[in-house]
């Protein structure tokens, strides 16, 4: 019995094929060959990272951020769902808020939305940008809330510039604070 794809001998088949096709064999065997060996290569030089486990602290801002992108998507939806109503309500309480102004409140909703459940997933997958896309945010807050303390010194708003303070200092520490967080952005990010 005898192969009709691979001769017994290749070597022989290969002699009477044209000479321009036999060096083009030869040449796509000999690379092929020089990719296997800087394949094995590549793989036995490579560092051999695993991922590292992800710490509690950065799966709580996670998990509020998807919390945070979920509760902007209902606010967005309700919001058109029941447009009509809440622009009577409005105009019968004598707000100046108009219905552009409206549709514009909407879209930033959803966007808000959006872009909220997209750096919850980059928190959690450790990517090193949305941490520092987070921190930024953060910073700025923490700017803001500063302001408020200095401009307000009475009311409601300086409670909520105090937590926001915290809240700010809580989200730095947990993302740039502690080791773990560190090892977790570095192998993952």
């Amino acid at each position: 019995f005898e192969d009709p794809i691979r001769p017994r001998d290749s070597r022989a088949s290969l002699d009477r094929q044209p000479r321009h096709i036999h060096g083009f064999v030869d040449a796509i065997n000999y690379l092929l060959l020089q990719s296997n060996h800087q394949r094995e290569d590549a793989l036995m030089t490579a560092p051999t990272q695993t991922p590292t486990r992800r710490p509690g602290v950065v799966s709580f801002i996670g998990i509020i951020l998807y919390i945070q992108g979920f509760l902007a998507a209902v606010a967005a939806v309700s919001m058109l769902i029941w447009r009509n109503d809440i622009l009577d309500f409005l105009e019968k309480e004598g707000s100046p808020l108009s219905d552009g102004a409206f549709t514009g409140s909407i879209v930033a909703e959803a966007i808000a939305a959006v872009l909220l459940i997209f750096v919850a997933n980059g928190i959690m997958r450790g990517s090193s940008g949305m941490r520092l896309f987070v921190a930024i945010v953060q910073c700025f807050s923490m700017g803001v809330a500063i302001y408020v303390l200095v401009a307000h010194h009475a009311g409601g708003l300086v409670y909520r510039a105090v937590f926001s303070l915290f809240i700010g200092v809580f989200v730095l520490w947990a993302l740039y604070g502690n080791d773990e967080s560190d090892r977790y952005f570095e192998t993952n990010g």
